[in-house]
């Protein structure tokens, strides 16, 4: 479940946890009281935890919880070369919007921007 972070209310943040404990994933949406106009979406999955569909349980999460809540779109950034969250993204119904030269370090790469509107209805657990 999404919960708001109560010390910067402009945070919302989702986990994945395993039976014995450890985070393997987490979204987040931020950006209200950063000044953008549209909320980012982050989700970060541990390598040892990719390609169980963590990345996909965590998206649908938040993406309803920002439709419950009334967003009409949402922003987010990806490497270029993140063909798995390219995949994950474009299939949830996220359209590149434009791109961001040399935006990530180590490696410098760009980062391609991508958009979801919403209201969207997901299939929690897809």
């Amino acid at each position: 479940m999404l919960r708001i972070n109560p010390n910067r209310p402009s945070v919302a943040i989702t986990g994945a946890t395993t039976a014995a404990g450890p985070l393997v994933a987490y979204g987040m949406l931020r950006g209200w009281e950063e000044g953008y106009p549209v909320p980012r979406l982050g989700i970060a999955v541990h390598p040892d935890w990719r390609g169980r569909g963590w990345g996909r349980r965590l998206l649908d999460d938040t993406l309803a919880w920002a439709s419950r809540e009334g967003l009409q779109r949402i922003l987010l950034d990806v490497r270029r070369s993140n063909d798995a969250a390219l995949a994950l993204y474009r299939g949830a119904g996220f359209v590149q919007t434009g791109e961001r030269r040399r935006y990530y370090s180590d490696p410098v790469e760009d980062a391609l921007v991508l958009e979801r509107r919403l209201p969207f209805s997901p299939k929690i657990g897809a």
